[in-house]
């Protein structure tokens, strides 16, 4: 009998082959799942990044990045470190401008991602038409000026603060934009805009008197909360015990003599004495900025303990409120170090040790015009980072349209620059200053919160 073929039994073979196609599927499935968690986790706006943004907003401490880290060149290592799109791009910025001082990433600054705000979000009583803003705000255009009542300053209850008090007085008021109905603002641009608006601010700062009776809680009413520049002379700080002087560099040579040249190491708080000594044979020959792998000819951007200056006996300014602070920044500048244009996230109280740094500044309410780039709470003005310096026509328009002040800050003087002001700084000789960066940022802001 002829063997029988054996039969092939169609149903079961589908069952296996739909069984093991359903294994293969779901595998696919998951492994798809499980790259676009990872894609989303990496990707530069995820929810990681955004709460580390909420955290420098809230003014918590970026405790994976430090200024040195961020403004200052990396020597070699063997380990390989990820940086961020953020970084990468300052990093790229601060090699492009060799000769310009590098300024620190602030502690509790905010991101440009998230201090944008729409003003139609929040409606104010003022707003107008935006059709009218495109020219002024390209500077080719005067601005509109809304009535406004009161002076910023009631001179029965404070008298006579300032050296320059009449031409405090006669200064013209900030000339503000009329708001925009569906622009996107900084949160404190909009807030000065809007307090400006209805409390006038001269155009103008001024020095305080050297007899002034001024305390800390006084100076933060007065100027911190209003958001106004002021220089302070080191006297009209004695009655606080405050003992700091200004020098020349003739008189620091003395008391720095060795001139024997030494490289200043990057990244470290110095907290021991600290010799200048090679650092002013650099800067009495206005010698350049140099940097090696190993460190540069200047302490510039150096975090530092004041007992490392306790030669030339460098206090903390006593008119700066209990509030959290930055460590003290120092910098040496020779006559080639100019600072670009741009405005800072927190408080500044700019201490000039040796010197003259000139300043050209201008109101925060002036963004719409200059339109700068931030980043991590710095925001830099490439149209024009050099405001005194040749100029395109362009260029010229958006000078003319924003509204500078400009001042000499000498050795023995201390300028509070709130935070948000706009500043373009150059060396009129060698120069020697300490920065004192308030931490939490602006104190304006927060008063003006609390009034809304």
């Amino acid at each position: 009998m002829a063997a029988q073929e054996p039969q092939f039994d169609d149903n079961k073979y589908h069952k296996k082959r739909g069984g093991a196609q359903n294994v293969r599927a779901f595998y696919l499935v998951a492994a798809g799942f499980a790259l676009m968690v990872f894609m989303y986790m990496m990707a530069p706006g995820s929810q990681l990044e955004s709460a580390g943004a909420d955290a420098r907003l809230n003014g918590a401490p970026m405790s994976t990045v430090t200024a040195e880290q961020d403004y200052e060149p990396k020597t070699s290592t063997s380990v390989t470190t990820s940086i961020t799109p953020e970084e990468e791009q300052r990093e790229q910025a601060a090699k492009a401008s060799q000769e310009m001082e590098e300024y620190p990433r602030y502690e509790g600054g905010f991101s440009s991602s998230d201090e944008m705000v729409s003003a139609s979000d929040e409606p104010s009583p003022r707003e107008e038409d935006d059709a009218e803003s495109d020219d002024a705000e390209n500077g080719s255009s005067s601005r509109t000026s809304e009535e406004t009542t009161g002076d910023p300053y009631d001179e029965k209850e404070e008298g006579h603060l300032f050296e320059d008090q009449e031409a405090f007085d006669n200064a013209p008021i900030i000339q503000v934009l009329p708001e925009s109905k569906t622009r996107k603002y900084s949160k404190i641009v909009l807030a000065h805009e809007r307090y400006h608006r209805d409390h006038p601010a001269r155009l103008y700062i001024p020095r305080l008197r050297k007899d002034t009776d001024i305390t800390a809680e006084k100076f933060r009413k007065l100027f911190m909360e209003r958001s106004q520049p002021v220089i302070i002379p080191f006297d009209a700080l004695r009655h606080l015990n405050f003992t700091s002087k200004g020098y020349t560099l003739e008189e620091l040579r003395k008391i720095y003599p060795n001139s024997k040249p030494k490289l200043y190491k990057y990244g470290s708080i110095i907290a021991d004495d600290l010799d200048l000594g090679p650092a002013l044979t650099e800067l009495m020959n206005d010698n350049k900025l140099r940097k090696t792998k190993t460190g540069k000819s200047y302490p510039r951007n150096t975090k530092i303990n004041l007992s490392a200056l306790s030669r030339i006996n460098m206090q903390r300014p006593p008119i700066i409120p209990d509030i959290p602070m930055m460590l003290p920044s120092f910098w040496f500048g020779p006559t080639s170090a100019d600072t670009p244009l741009h405005s800072d996230c927190c408080d500044n109280w700019a201490m000039m040790v040796a010197g003259t740094k000139r300043w050209v500044i201008a109101p925060p309410s002036d963004a719409r015009i200059l339109k700068p780039t931030c980043q991590g709470g710095l925001c830099w003005v490439k149209r024009l980072a050099l405001p005194d310096a040749s100029l395109t026509a362009t260029q010229s328009k958006i000078k003319e349209g924003t509204q500078f002040i400009k001042i000499d800050l000498t050795a023995g003087e201390i300028l509070y620059l709130p935070a948000g002001w706009f500043h373009n700084i150059r060396n009129v000789d060698g120069t020697i200053m300490i920065n004192f960066w308030s931490k939490n940022g602006p104190e304006f802001l927060e008063y003006y919160e609390k009034l809304t």
